[in-house]
């Protein structure tokens, strides 16, 4: 089995995937002052990212299925072929950073082979869908993140207002998981 298929069938539920390795954070946490504080800009830091990638991906881009919209090549798509999945990344580290579990570092990282499997599908669907645009896009911008701007600038296409109502079952989550990871503060 390829990548890309197996990075379909993880896109199709990757709303429950993340559950265990939440579980096995909260399981062990041990938060101080200190790492919450830690946790909780590195999350901010994700979701803001995020918003930002949300605002210039637009509806199209938030799709359960195998729809592919037109190129998101503005905002944060200027360094990152993938600035959702690096937001992803950057909150799931404050959320381990948070639980200062050593062991809940494991959880970013198997997270992060789970998302390069899902972009391999992605990948594969937007050349299929874009083929020459998307080839050169992929030639000039990094798959994760490189400093220095790749494209020209594009503008949004939707309202910040529009961005938050797409992330908020997003946004929901992670404050519901910082939560159970503060509150075994003390414990």
């Amino acid at each position: 089995m390829t990548a890309a298929r197996i990075g379909r069938a993880l896109f199709r539920h990757r709303g429950w995937i993340p559950v265990p390795g939440l579980v096995f954070m909260a399981t062990l946490a041990r938060p101080s002052a200190a790492s919450l504080v830690l946790g909780a800009v590195l999350c901010a830091l994700g979701a803001v990212l995020r918003l930002w990638a949300v605002r210039h991906l637009g509806p199209g881009g938030r799709t359960r299925g195998d729809e592919v919209g037109p190129l998101a090549l503005g905002g944060p798509y200027r360094w990152s072929r993938n600035p959702c999945y690096v937001g992803n990344l950057l909150l799931w580290s404050g959320l381990a950073a948070a639980a200062a579990a050593p062991a809940g570092a494991v959880v970013p990282a198997l997270l992060g082979v789970h998302w390069r499997l899902v972009i391999a599908w992605e990948e594969e669907r937007l050349t299929a869908v874009h083929g020459a645009s998307y080839r050169a896009f992929a030639s000039r911008v990094p798959r994760w993140f490189a400093p220095g701007p790749r494209t020209p600038p594009a503008p949004p296409r939707v309202s910040p207002m529009a961005a938050l109502r797409s992330e908020r079952s997003s946004l929901a989550a992670g404050v519901v998981a910082w939560a159970l990871i503060a509150a075994r503060c003390g414990m």
